[in-house]
């Protein structure tokens, strides 16, 4: 009941949106948890489901806090590799990563074989402001666009 209410409300505000701005992208910042953690967690107590969110929501965007939720480097690209088991085949995922997580977690996010369709960095600003980290910043991006585009 909880994520038909959340989803109605989510439909409700794009419509807002897309008649004011029909080509807007609409996202939604996502509880990064798969759907089968911690006993359905991400729509039992988040109230957050793919499914019933894709109508209105073009790009999902999971933050994907490693250090700070105790996960591995990894975790967004295992993230990815397993979204189109829960994520619409017609609706994006973009991750947010954290620039606290470093080199490691971006390196692995650019290496999954179900590519994120951007992404973002919470803190950036540090990665941004150092040459080498820019440019390993850099060289996963393109790593993700050459694997989008096949």
């Amino acid at each position: 009941h909880k994520c038909e209410r959340i989803a109605h409300f989510a439909t409700h505000y794009a419509a807002l949106i897309r008649q004011v701005h029909p080509r807007c992208i609409i996202g939604a910042y996502m509880c990064p948890w798969l759907p089968t953690e911690f006993e359905g967690a991400l729509s039992r107590i988040f109230a957050q489901d793919y499914e019933l969110l894709a109508p209105a929501i073009d790009v999902f965007t999971p933050l994907i806090y490693g250090k700070k939720s105790g996960r591995p480097a990894s975790w967004g690209q295992e993230f990815l590799e397993n979204s189109a088991a829960f994520v619409p085949a017609n609706r994006k995922v973009q991750l947010i990563l954290d620039a606290l997580d470093g080199h490691d977690s971006l390196t692995a996010t650019a290496a999954a074989t179900a590519p994120s369709w951007g992404i973002q960095i919470f803190s950036g600003a540090q990665i941004f402001s150092d040459t080498e980290s820019a440019q390993i910043f850099k060289r996963a991006v393109e790593k993700i666009h050459a694997t989008a585009m096949g």
